[in-house]
């Protein structure tokens, strides 16, 4: 370089220097204030000088020699030192800037860079000083062009309820809703495990690719924070910090990080053959309606139960969760979906797990059920080993053949109903039921090749695997024959 210290002159530049025409250049600012002893101090220039050449590196221009630079300015300010101003809140302003000068119409970077520093006595920012200014603070919206590899960290504590506190991506044009993330990893464990096995306030670290999750790169996007949480208890609250929106290579992520899941829920076709939050996606017991009237909310987040983290084999992010809806082994619940015309192939699924559950098929208006399917696949056998056929609180679906009432108009009901009782007359233990998707119209049928692949560890697995096929079932009607 040629580094040197001249007056302030105009800059001549051929029409086509490349800044003019593809914006290639950068700049900072900082102050130098004269303090009490005649000293001068720069606030931070450190933070300044770092913060350029990042944005150097965002911009494709040469990072410079910090040392350098410093040298220079310390030089350029002692030679323009009785400019700067003596007068509270006055300063001299300091203008580091990059501009690209290849003379070129090319669409890539410029090999020819001008750096120069020029400055400026200033008063106080505000014309009458720090009085009260009017501000807006925006609370509800950041704003970033998704960028860079398309990776993005943050931290989430907090929101027990992922129903209701969570983290949206949404266009920034259209405010429409692309992404859904919550903080999964909460535990609430207590306190003596915080950052082990318990974690409430206290962060977890998560990343995303939002590429890969199918936004394109160049969008518009905007983070929306929501906390619908109304309720005392379950840490109905959400605490965020450090959104990374932009990496220009694949980050370099902590063991600890974890991959945040899209909850969105997926939009489902309201029609009279499907009954609504068969999944339970919306996060709670919106489209069910308690037999008799009782208070009953089962809906619960967590794909494993117990130390072992044995797989529940839900097929979302909630389920209908037995322990939730009743902690008493002996107590019996039902509850009704909305009603929905039987179509398609006439077969429907569902799944079920522990020893009580079943599930009832009524027509609309009658009182007795025309069909009675129970959890066949339940065992308490070879306990926690899943490919050996435990099966408590994970999950198996059932499907049913129900052709003959196509156009029929029926009902569906979840219910906690112990069915086998030891020698003293009382129900056996696992007098629990658990259930999630519900699904209710098919165009072709299902059959027994049909299965769902949960994830093992070295508890749950007798035999090694890490991924195990869990085959469907034909459902059988308890009542005997066909449902008709």
């Amino acid at each position: 370089h040629d580094a040197k210290i001249q007056p302030n002159e105009p800059l001549r530049f051929d029409m086509a220097t490349s800044i003019f025409h593809y914006a290639q250049g950068i700049f900072e600012g900082m102050k130098a204030f004269r303090q009490p002893d005649g000293s001068v101090g720069v606030f931070r220039p450190d933070e300044n000088w770092a913060r350029m050449n990042n944005s150097a590196r965002r911009m494709c221009i040469p990072e410079f020699p910090v040392s350098v630079v410093e040298e220079g300015l310390e030089e350029l300010l002692k030679l323009e030192r009785d400019w700067i101003p003596q007068g509270a809140g006055t300063a001299l302003y300091i203008r580091p800037t990059i501009v690209a000068t290849r003379v070129m119409l090319g669409v890539h970077a410029s090999t020819e860079y001008l750096f120069f520093i020029i400055l400026s006595p200033v008063g106080s920012y505000y014309a009458h000083g720090l009085e009260p200014t009017k501000l807006l603070v925006e609370d509800y919206y950041t704003r970033a062009t998704l960028g860079g590899t398309g990776d993005m960290t943050f931290r989430l504590g907090g929101g027990g309820n992922p129903a209701k506190c969570y983290v949206s991506v949404i266009d920034a044009e259209t405010e429409e809703e692309l992404l859904r993330f919550a903080n999964l990893g909460f535990r609430d464990n207590g306190t003596a495990g915080i950052n082990s096995n318990s974690y409430l306030a206290n962060m977890v670290l998560y990343h995303a690719n939002l590429i890969d999750m199918g936004l394109e790169a160049g969008r518009k996007l905007k983070l929306r924070i929501t906390d619908n949480a109304n309720t005392p208890g379950g840490w109905g609250l959400i605490t965020a910090d450090s959104f990374i929106t932009y990496y220009e290579s694949t980050p370099k992520l902590d063991k600890r990080t974890v991959e945040a899941r899209n909850i969105r829920p997926a939009p489902v076709e309201q029609n009279e053959y499907n009954i609504v939050n068969g999944d339970f996606e919306l996060g709670n017991m919106t489209g069910w309606t308690a037999v008799g009237g009782a208070n009953i909310d089962g809906v619960a987040t967590g794909d494993t139960y117990w130390g072992e983290n044995i797989p529940y084999n839900n097929g979302g992010l909630f389920h209908f969760d037995g322990w939730k809806a009743t902690n008493n082994e002996a107590d019996s619940y039902a509850i009704r979906s909305t009603e929905f015309v039987l179509g398609g192939s006439g077969f429907i699924s569902f799944k079920m797990a522990g020893r009580s559950a079943a599930v009832k098929i009524y027509k609309k208006g009658e009182s007795e059920p025309i069909a009675v399917f129970r959890n066949t696949a339940f065992s308490d056998k070879d306990f926690p080993h899943v490919d050996k056929g435990c099966r408590l609180a994970t999950m198996t679906t059932f499907y049913a053949d129900l052709h003959e009432l196509k156009g029929e108009t029926l009902i569906v009901e979840l219910c906690d109903e112990p069915s086998e009782l030891n020698a003293d007359g009382e129900p056996l233990n696992w007098g629990f039921a658990f259930f999630d998707d519900i699904v209710t119209y098919y165009e072709t049928a299902p059959s027994e090749d049909n299965f769902d692949t949960v994830t093992l560890n070295a508890q749950t697995s007798a035999t090694g695997v890490t991924t195990y096929n869990i085959p469907w079932v034909e459902a059988v009607n308890a009542l005997g024959g066909k449902a008709q």
